[in-house]
Protein backbone atom coordinates (compact mmCIF):
# COMPACT_ATOMS: atom_id res chain seq x y z
CA UNK A 1 0.00 0.00 0.00
CA UNK A 2 2.73 2.42 0.91
CA UNK A 3 4.75 1.84 -2.05
CA UNK A 4 1.38 2.23 -4.49
CA UNK A 5 0.82 5.80 -2.55
CA UNK A 6 4.50 6.72 -2.96
CA UNK A 7 3.45 6.35 -6.56
CA UNK A 8 0.40 8.20 -6.86
CA UNK A 9 2.40 10.60 -4.55
CA UNK A 10 4.66 10.68 -7.07
CA UNK A 11 2.50 10.58 -10.26
CA UNK A 12 0.67 13.70 -8.83
CA UNK A 13 3.97 15.65 -7.58
CA UNK A 14 5.42 15.38 -11.51
CA UNK A 15 2.08 16.42 -12.47
CA UNK A 16 2.12 19.64 -10.43
CA UNK A 17 5.57 20.03 -11.39
CA UNK A 18 5.18 20.02 -14.98
CA UNK A 19 1.83 22.22 -14.78
CA UNK A 20 3.50 24.47 -13.29
CA UNK A 21 6.63 24.63 -15.52
CA UNK A 22 4.27 24.91 -18.15
CA UNK A 23 2.79 27.84 -17.10
CA UNK A 24 6.03 29.52 -16.35
CA UNK A 25 7.14 28.79 -20.13
CA UNK A 26 3.77 30.44 -21.52
CA UNK A 27 4.16 33.09 -19.36
CA UNK A 28 7.91 33.82 -20.45
CA UNK A 29 6.58 33.45 -24.15
CA UNK A 30 3.59 36.16 -23.54
CA UNK A 31 6.37 38.69 -21.91
CA UNK A 32 7.99 38.30 -24.79
CA UNK A 33 5.69 38.43 -27.20
CA UNK A 34 4.05 41.53 -25.43
CA UNK A 35 7.95 43.11 -25.47
CA UNK A 36 8.03 42.45 -29.17
CA UNK A 37 4.66 44.27 -30.14
CA UNK A 38 5.53 46.94 -27.77
CA UNK A 39 8.86 47.32 -29.76
CA UNK A 40 7.04 47.34 -32.81
CA UNK A 41 4.64 50.19 -31.27
CA UNK A 42 7.50 52.47 -30.46
CA UNK A 43 9.49 51.59 -33.95
CA UNK A 44 6.42 52.84 -35.99
CA UNK A 45 5.56 55.65 -33.82
CA UNK A 46 9.20 56.81 -34.18
CA UNK A 47 9.11 56.15 -38.00
CA UNK A 48 5.94 58.21 -38.24
CA UNK A 49 7.88 61.02 -35.77
CA UNK A 50 10.24 60.70 -38.49
CA UNK A 51 8.33 62.20 -41.29
CA UNK A 52 10.18 65.95 -41.39
CA UNK A 53 7.49 68.62 -41.33
CA UNK A 54 7.73 70.55 -45.10
CA UNK A 55 4.31 71.51 -45.47
CA UNK A 56 2.45 71.70 -41.80
CA UNK A 57 -1.22 72.85 -43.34
CA UNK A 58 -1.85 69.47 -44.92
CA UNK A 59 -1.09 66.17 -43.90
CA UNK A 60 -1.44 64.42 -47.39
CA UNK A 61 0.63 66.99 -49.13
CA UNK A 62 3.70 66.62 -46.65
CA UNK A 63 3.71 63.09 -46.83
CA UNK A 64 3.54 62.85 -50.89
CA UNK A 65 6.37 65.94 -51.23
CA UNK A 66 8.69 63.63 -48.46
CA UNK A 67 8.24 60.67 -50.63
CA UNK A 68 9.08 63.28 -53.75
CA UNK A 69 11.94 64.17 -51.43
CA UNK A 70 13.47 60.55 -50.69
CA UNK A 71 13.27 59.99 -55.02
CA UNK A 72 14.45 62.77 -56.39
CA UNK A 73 18.03 64.86 -56.05
CA UNK A 74 16.54 68.17 -56.29
CA UNK A 75 14.45 68.38 -53.18
CA UNK A 76 11.34 70.19 -52.44
CA UNK A 77 11.76 72.67 -49.17
CA UNK A 78 9.04 74.84 -47.27
CA UNK A 79 9.79 78.11 -48.96
CA UNK A 80 9.10 76.30 -52.58
CA UNK A 81 5.63 75.91 -51.44
CA UNK A 82 2.65 78.68 -51.42
CA UNK A 83 -1.01 78.09 -51.14
CA UNK A 84 -3.17 78.07 -54.60
CA UNK A 85 -5.49 80.72 -54.36
CA UNK A 86 -8.74 79.36 -55.53
CA UNK A 87 -12.40 80.67 -55.51
CA UNK A 88 -11.45 83.66 -53.78
CA UNK A 89 -9.53 81.96 -50.78
CA UNK A 90 -5.92 80.27 -50.29
CA UNK A 91 -6.42 76.47 -50.02
CA UNK A 92 -4.42 74.71 -47.69
CA UNK A 93 -5.03 71.56 -49.72
CA UNK A 94 -3.53 72.73 -52.82
CA UNK A 95 -0.21 74.04 -53.37
CA UNK A 96 1.82 75.53 -55.67
CA UNK A 97 5.89 74.32 -56.58
CA UNK A 98 8.24 77.27 -57.17
CA UNK A 99 9.63 76.26 -60.64
CA UNK A 100 11.20 78.96 -63.11
CA UNK A 101 9.74 77.76 -66.29
CA UNK A 102 6.35 75.62 -65.73
CA UNK A 103 3.16 75.43 -62.96
CA UNK A 104 3.00 73.14 -60.69
CA UNK A 105 0.04 72.16 -58.20
CA UNK A 106 -0.20 69.29 -56.02
CA UNK A 107 -4.00 68.47 -54.87
CA UNK A 108 -4.82 66.21 -51.82
CA UNK A 109 -8.20 65.84 -53.11
CA UNK A 110 -9.48 63.65 -50.32
CA UNK A 111 -8.33 61.10 -47.87
CA UNK A 112 -10.03 58.10 -46.98
CA UNK A 113 -9.00 54.59 -45.17
CA UNK A 114 -5.55 55.54 -45.19
CA UNK A 115 -5.21 56.48 -48.81
CA UNK A 116 -4.68 60.04 -49.98
CA UNK A 117 -6.38 60.69 -53.90
CA UNK A 118 -3.67 63.16 -54.70
CA UNK A 119 -3.14 65.38 -58.06
CA UNK A 120 0.03 67.01 -59.52
CA UNK A 121 -0.57 69.05 -62.60
CA UNK A 122 2.21 70.35 -64.83
CA UNK A 123 1.49 72.91 -66.95
CA UNK A 124 2.68 76.00 -68.88
CA UNK A 125 3.66 79.48 -67.57
CA UNK A 126 2.06 82.44 -69.99
CA UNK A 127 5.12 84.79 -69.43
CA UNK A 128 7.51 81.46 -70.29
CA UNK A 129 8.18 79.00 -72.80
CA UNK A 130 8.95 75.56 -71.54
CA UNK A 131 10.68 72.67 -73.58
CA UNK A 132 9.36 69.18 -74.35
CA UNK A 133 12.97 68.12 -72.00
CA UNK A 134 11.47 70.04 -69.41
CA UNK A 135 8.27 68.62 -69.10
CA UNK A 136 9.24 65.52 -69.46
CA UNK A 137 11.91 65.53 -66.89
CA UNK A 138 8.18 66.65 -64.85
CA UNK A 139 6.96 63.57 -66.18
CA UNK A 140 9.45 61.30 -65.26
CA UNK A 141 9.73 62.96 -61.61
CA UNK A 142 6.28 62.41 -60.73
CA UNK A 143 4.69 59.63 -62.20
CA UNK A 144 7.34 57.35 -60.25
CA UNK A 145 5.76 58.36 -57.60
CA UNK A 146 2.37 57.53 -58.30
CA UNK A 147 3.69 53.58 -59.99
CA UNK A 148 6.56 53.06 -58.22
CA UNK A 149 6.63 49.74 -60.26
CA UNK A 150 7.32 51.99 -63.84
CA UNK A 151 10.48 50.98 -65.33
CA UNK A 152 12.57 53.49 -67.04
CA UNK A 153 11.59 51.91 -70.23
CA UNK A 154 7.71 51.92 -69.16
CA UNK A 155 8.06 55.75 -68.26
CA UNK A 156 9.69 56.23 -71.60
CA UNK A 157 7.32 54.53 -73.92
CA UNK A 158 4.34 56.41 -71.69
CA UNK A 159 5.64 59.56 -72.53
CA UNK A 160 6.81 59.09 -75.94
CA UNK A 161 3.01 57.42 -76.59
CA UNK A 162 1.22 60.52 -74.73
CA UNK A 163 3.39 63.28 -76.56
CA UNK A 164 2.63 61.42 -80.06
CA UNK A 165 -0.68 61.90 -80.92
CA UNK A 166 -3.69 63.77 -79.88
CA UNK A 167 -4.88 63.19 -76.44
CA UNK A 168 -6.98 65.07 -73.77
CA UNK A 169 -7.90 62.00 -71.11
CA UNK A 170 -6.68 58.32 -70.61
CA UNK A 171 -5.05 55.85 -67.87
CA UNK A 172 -1.47 54.72 -67.40
CA UNK A 173 -2.39 51.33 -64.95
CA UNK A 174 -4.76 53.13 -62.60
CA UNK A 175 -3.32 56.63 -63.09
CA UNK A 176 -5.45 58.96 -64.54
CA UNK A 177 -3.86 61.10 -67.01
CA UNK A 178 -5.31 64.49 -68.11
CA UNK A 179 -3.35 65.99 -70.67
CA UNK A 180 -3.58 67.94 -74.00
CA UNK A 181 -0.99 67.07 -76.32
CA UNK A 182 -1.00 66.60 -80.06
CA UNK A 183 2.31 65.63 -82.06
CA UNK A 184 4.99 66.51 -80.24
CA UNK A 185 3.60 69.60 -78.59
CA UNK A 186 2.59 69.69 -74.94
CA UNK A 187 0.42 72.34 -72.69
CA UNK A 188 -0.10 70.13 -69.36
CA UNK A 189 -0.62 66.84 -68.06
CA UNK A 190 -2.19 65.81 -64.71
CA UNK A 191 -1.84 62.45 -62.96
CA UNK A 192 -4.62 61.56 -59.94
CA UNK A 193 -4.59 58.44 -57.99
CA UNK A 194 -5.44 57.10 -54.63
CA UNK A 195 -1.87 56.49 -52.91
CA UNK A 196 -0.89 54.79 -49.39
CA UNK A 197 1.56 57.27 -48.70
Amino acid sequence: MNKKKLIVISIVLIIFLCFFYYIGTNSNLDNKAINSRNENSIDSIEDKQEVEIIYEEDNGINLFINRYNETNKNKITSNMLFKKHIGGKDRENVVTVDNNKLEITIYNNYESNGKYNMSVYVGYKAEEKATLDEYKEQFIKYIKLFDQNLSENDITNYWNDMISTYHSSYKINDIDVLTSTNNGTIEYFKFTKNLEL
